[in-house]
């Protein structure tokens, strides 16, 4: 994707990050945000076991502390490799001893969706602390609407920052007026590309 478009932003929505090595997710941003020219934004959450019990079935760690503690460990190291100076952490699950990773992201650093269910404070305040927040599972425009009057509450201000949600192909977007990206969420099950195609050509809605 990132070799046969110019202007989309590509990003996964959003990637498990308890169960991937921090520096070596470091490097694999860092490469596909420079080969894209500088369009990746990095979603990344806890995952859940309770949907296809894809942690528990194969020896994961299904404890949401402790998957908690790593993502938030993952994301300090991620942010401080990427301003290109030595990173030293030593935290409870993760070691990086002084090491300098270049090259740099093409903008110095990759944006931050960090994604959580709607109502839970501890999501919503680990999201502040960065670029966006992707809710996970929204089920009504009332539900964004709390959400982003936690984040208000503890930044103060949303300027430059990023709303993401996910609705199905047919829903208006309208009443979801805080979220300043609308993302199209297909089912698998039922997924055809004819579909896609048509929700690509259509565009954006007005």
């Amino acid at each position: 994707m990132a070799a046969a478009t110019q202007r989309v932003r590509l990003g996964p929505m959003v990637t498990p990050v308890a169960r991937r090595r921090p520096t070596k997710l470091l490097r694999e941003a860092t490469t596909l945000d420079r080969l894209s020219g500088g369009r990746l934004t990095l979603g990344a959450g806890l995952g859940s076991d309770r949907f296809a019990g894809e942690f528990s079935r194969s020896g994961d760690e299904v404890d949401d502390r402790v998957r908690a503690e790593r993502l938030d460990e993952s994301l300090e190291i991620l942010t401080a490799g990427w301003t290109g100076e030595p990173v030293s952490h030593h935290g409870r699950h993760y070691t990086v001893d002084s090491v300098t990773f270049l090259p740099r992201p093409v903008a110095g650093r990759i944006p931050l969706w960090v994604g959580g269910f709607p109502g839970k404070l501890k999501p919503i305040r680990r999201a502040a602390r960065y670029d966006g927040f992707f809710p996970v599972n929204l089920t009504s425009p009332g539900q964004l609407a709390e959400s982003v009057a936690s984040l208000e509450a503890i930044r103060g201000d949303l300027t430059g920052y990023d709303i993401a949600i996910a609705l199905p192909p047919t829903s208006d977007p309208r009443p979801y007026t805080a979220a300043t990206w609308c993302l199209t969420d297909f089912d698998p099950a039922s997924l055809r590309l004819a579909d896609v195609r048509a929700v690509v050509q259509a565009g954006p809605p007005r």
